[in-house]
């Protein structure tokens, strides 16, 4: 009975994690990571990693060697819906410090019926670095910005331009008041207009409006032009006001 008394609390004393606790199971995450322990790292997934697929694996595996031996400091950490990811998944995001950057070590869990805990996946994201990102880079939501046709009008002789315009819709959440961006026209596969087109006016979310193209009023083209050799292009340049940084935001919350 002694012995096997030693043997429970032996057993008690040296199962670090705390397999019902989230912020236990972000901390020993974070830890196999540092150390590059896969071993342990696939204890705490589901079924050891076997509901992986070997690719997702090795990306992981190569993935985590960015952090092995490095100095950190965990900050913070809770299991709140996290609006740095966007996704739907029950989540455990634990804060970290690695020098001057601050990270974000997001894992999807799930839960048994007795509350233990298991991981589904792991992602790490530069919080710092994408801050500043996003500070330094225009705002160009290619996605939410839809520049939907282009027309045009020709003269009698279908040689000039008389002038052009693009229809684009803003499926953003919200109004913006600037907008850039730039046409290119091609006819056989040729490139004969290649210019940007400023707009300072305000497009309401949800609106669909048309703005005329700069550079394409009275815009000669020396050949017949003729649909079925005619190409166009735009591509969107920048958005404002940019809205605020998920990431930039967390940030300062960490502070």
């Amino acid at each position: 009975m002694k012995n096997f008394q030693f043997i429970l609390i032996l057993i008690l004393f040296t199962s670090c994690t705390d397999r019902t606790d989230f912020k236990d199971i972000g901390k020993a995450t974070l830890e196999a990571i540092i150390k590059n322990d896969t071993v342990e790292l696939k204890k705490l997934f589901s079924d050891n990693m076997d509901n992986l697929d070997e690719d997702t694996k090795k990306e992981l595996f190569s993935e985590i060697l960015n952090y092995k031996d490095k100095n950190y400091s965990i900050i913070k950490s809770d299991t709140t819906s996290n609006e740095v990811t966007s996704l739907v998944f029950s989540q455990i995001n634990t804060y970290f410090s690695i020098d001057r950057n601050i990270y974000l070590l997001c894992t999807d869990y799930d839960k048994d019926d007795k509350g233990i805990i298991s991981i589904e996946n792991i992602y790490i994201s530069n919080l710092t670095e994408k801050c500043n990102e996003w500070k330094t880079n225009p705002y160009c939501p290619k996605f939410d910005i839809t520049i939907k046709s282009l027309t045009w009008r020709m003269d009698y002789l279908n040689k000039t331009i008389k002038s052009g315009k693009v229809t684009l819709e803003n499926q953003t959440d919200y109004d913006i008041n600037f907008i850039k961006f730039r046409v290119i026209l091609k006819y056989n596969n040729q490139i004969f207009f290649n210019q940007t087109t400023v707009y300072e006016s305000k497009i309401y979310a949800g609106d669909i409006t048309t703005i005329d193209v700069s550079g394409m009023q009275d815009l000669y083209t020396g050949f017949t032009l003729s649909n079925n050799k005619f190409q166009f292009d735009a591509i969107l340049i920048e958005v404002k006001p940019k809205p605020k940084s998920a990431e930039c935001l967390k940030l300062l919350e960490l502070r």
